[in-house]
């Protein structure tokens, strides 16, 4: 029986005697002292030795685009991003204003489409008047508090302790907190006694940021502040806003409105801006009658006063669109018939067959009627797109 024919070099043939006498040079690569110690994968040949692969213009342009947002060309998924200003800009009730549009499932925030994610919030500075800018938001908004916006307790937290990051990681798997935004109000009050000129410590900070990401999904927002000169942008190192994939800067102008800008954002158009004031909202009366206020964001801009887009009612489209919200976060298919080249799409059909499978309280015979009907009542509400068999949110 004529034995398997190996592979050129195995065992020690020709082409291997060749490759170890060859004059090329090679390396045994060690870690960098202070490096994270990661060692590359191993090959069949010698161990130490690195591996990659090349891939082809062509194959890279071809990929699906995945980019994910949760507000829309301002808060990209998978990223670090900052939002600064001076002391009074309103960075802090800005802040605040942004995770509660992402986690109440606001359809826009300054007329930017939102994805609903959840909210993590670790109020380092300013926690006393927390409570009384939530119920302002509350007042204003009419909205009802979103359950998936999450307030960390058990401050003081370093972002330099490995202790803090690993009970932060812990405590957000423990209450499902995953996949959403981690907000640090602020950077400052995360890094105690920080030489923020020192690139070597700022480098700490942003790896630790990015681990965040990793461990738990989706973005992490640090609030910052501005430095002495505020003309010169976020306080600190320049590696700080070199490393950012967006950075957003509030300012005050000098009749009292204020303005958010889009100063960095990686991969897409920076110098977006948006006006808005603090409205003054009155939230209960003190022990002698006098009123107890606090503000909320108020846009000033005609794009980010559009229309919210109709909501789900009642309990079979709720359903319906919390299923089909959990296959469009999921899809990789961008762009499809008519919608728009960053945005999701699912197949109408594989988005009743899920709506089906949610629908434990109705009869079975009649569930594919009554989920197909939920769809196209909501597309007819334009809370969906659809076109060609596939389906989008508006």
């Amino acid at each position: 029986m004529r034995p398997e024919k190996k592979p050129a070099g195995a065992n020690g043939g020709p082409d291997e005697h060749a490759r170890r006498n060859s004059t090329a040079p090679r390396h045994t690569w060690q870690a960098a002292p202070g490096g994270n110690g990661q060692q590359r994968p191993a090959t069949d040949g010698e161990p130490g030795e690195t591996y990659y692969v090349t891939e082809r213009l062509d194959q890279i342009a071809q990929r699906a685009v995945t980019q994910r947002w949760f507000v829309r060309g301002v808060v990209p998924d998978e990223s670090v991003i900052a939002l600064f200003g001076a002391s009074g800009s309103g960075k802090t009730f800005l802040g605040l204003d942004l995770g509660l549009a992402i986690a109440c499932k606001a359809h826009y925030w300054f007329g930017h489409g939102v994805d609903p994610a959840p909210i993590l919030l670790l109020a380092l500075e300013g926690e006393g008047g927390l409570q009384k800018r939530v119920q302002a938001w509350h007042t204003y908004s009419g909205e009802n508090y979103p359950l998936n916006f999450r307030v960390l307790r058990g401050q003081p937290f370093d972002l330099r302790s490995p202790a803090d990051m690993q009970a932060l990681i812990e405590r957000a798997h423990a209450d499902g907190m995953l996949d959403g935004l981690v907000m640090i109000d602020t950077l400052n009050r995360a890094t105690p006694a920080l030489d923020e000129n020192s690139g070597a410590e700022m480098s700490v900070l942003i790896q630790n940021c990015a681990e965040i990401r990793r461990q738990l999904g989706g973005s992490v927002l640090l609030i910052c502040h501005s430095g002495k000169d505020s003309s010169k942008g976020i306080r600190g190192h320049s590696s700080l806003i070199a490393s950012l994939d967006a950075a957003i800067e509030v300012v005050r102008n000098e009749d009292g409105t204020r303005q958010w800008r889009m100063v960095k954002a990686k991969d897409d158009i920076d110098g977006v801006e948006h006006a808005f004031r603090l409205k003054i909202v009155q939230v209960g009366e003190d022990e002698d009658g006098e009123p107890l206020t606090s503000c909320a964001v108020e846009p000033l801009d005609e794009d980010a006063l559009r229309p919210r887009r109709p909501r789900p009612r009642g309990p079979g489209q709720v359903l319906a669109y919390r299923a089909i919200g959990a296959l469009l976060r999921a899809s990789r298919e961008f762009g499809k018939a008519d919608a728009p080249p960053t945005r999701p799409c699912v197949l109408l059909d594989a988005a009743v067959e899920e709506v089906v499978r949610h629908m434990v309280t109705c009869a079975p015979r009649s569930r594919p009627y009554v989920a197909r009907r939920a769809v196209q009542t909501m597309v007819a509400a334009r809370i969906y797109g659809c076109a060609d068999g596939w389906l989008w949110c508006l």
